[in-house]
């Protein structure tokens, strides 16, 4: 980098680190650097859109939708509309504005030029599945899967459709599908957990949580831990799990919420520990809850 200052495939491998490792303000600003840079030189016809469109990327993991929007357009404007990643990365934009129908037709749009892609199917799918279209978004979970039958999201995709459609064995089986392709597969780690515990396989579900906690210490599914704990009446066993999910998740007003239905649920059943010191900073923290105003109703 330092001999050879115009190296573009360098400069550009540096800010795709940058979006792997979740520093997405930082890539965004590094590839706006990368634009002024490669201005002065000429370079093949479409390497500004292939820049915009990471730019675009680092803008919708920052959850800027309408400008990830424009610098996808413009990606693809710069490609001579032949960039068919940038038209997905702004299906992808319009699904997290909750605009699934414009993101319906921009994929229809795109149909030939997608020639045949599991991406476009996969991205169907999650169309079809945010209007409510369950069957059409399994049949195209399906076709996504045909084209790429290795890939542990795609099935773990269709899991959550079948579930949805309360087709619950076949949603397990796939989730383990996923699993065994990715068993690191945080989505499905956490997706199968809450299906398991709903359908009463706790000590499925407890094992699901417990490979989620050595994953991502952070994550919402270990609470489904402090949920069969607490059913099976482990009251400190659930405030101690509880207690490290709401750590690892500092002004999460969600996970306070679980945190004071554990504490409430704590407090029925140990009310004559009016001598145990946990039970007494118990009562503090839950004093504490209610003085947020966001949930002096729902706790009180």
């Amino acid at each position: 980098m330092k001999k050879e200052p115009f190296y573009y495939t360098a400069d550009l491998n540096v800010g795709k680190l940058y979006l792997q490792e979740k520093e997405y303000d930082k890539a965004y600003k590094y590839f706006d650097a990368m634009i002024k840079k490669y201005e002065k030189i000429p370079l093949t016809e479409s390497w500004k859109a292939e820049i915009e469109n990471y730019q675009g990327m680092a803008q919708l993991f920052l959850g800027n939708n309408d400008k990830a929007i424009t610098l996808f357009d413009n990606a693809f404007k710069d490609s001579n509309n032949l960039l068919f990643d940038a038209n997905m990365n702004k299906v992808a934009a319009y699904l997290q504005k909750n605009d699934p129908q414009k993101a319906l037709e921009i994929l229809n749009e795109n149909k030939e030029q997608s020639g045949d892609k599991y991406s476009f199917y996969n991205y169907e799918g999650w169309c079809q599945l945010k209007l409510d279209k369950i069957d059409k978004a399994i049949e195209s979970f399906d076709k996504a899967i045909k084209k790429n039958p290795r890939s542990s999201t795609l099935y773990n995709n269709k899991a959550i459709a079948l579930e949805l459609n309360k087709n619950y064995n076949e949603s397990i089986n796939n989730y383990e599908i996923a699993l065994k392709l990715n068993p690191d597969n945080i989505l499905a780690l956490n997706s199968s957990a809450r299906l398991y515990y709903l359908l009463g396989l706790f000590q499925k579900a407890r094992e699901n949580t417990m490979k989620v906690k050595t994953l991502d210490p952070a994550s919402w599914a270990f609470e489904i831990s402090g949920l069969i704990e607490l059913q099976d009446g482990n009251f400190e066993k659930a405030m101690d799990i509880y207690e490290e999910v709401y750590s690892n998740n500092p002004g999460n007003f969600d996970m306070v919420l679980y945190k004071a239905n554990m504490l409430s649920g704590f407090i029925e059943g140990n009310a004559k520990l009016d001598n145990n010191i946990k039970y007494k900073k118990i009562i503090q923290m839950l004093a504490e809850l209610k003085r947020a105003e966001r949930f002096s109703n729902m706790i009180s």
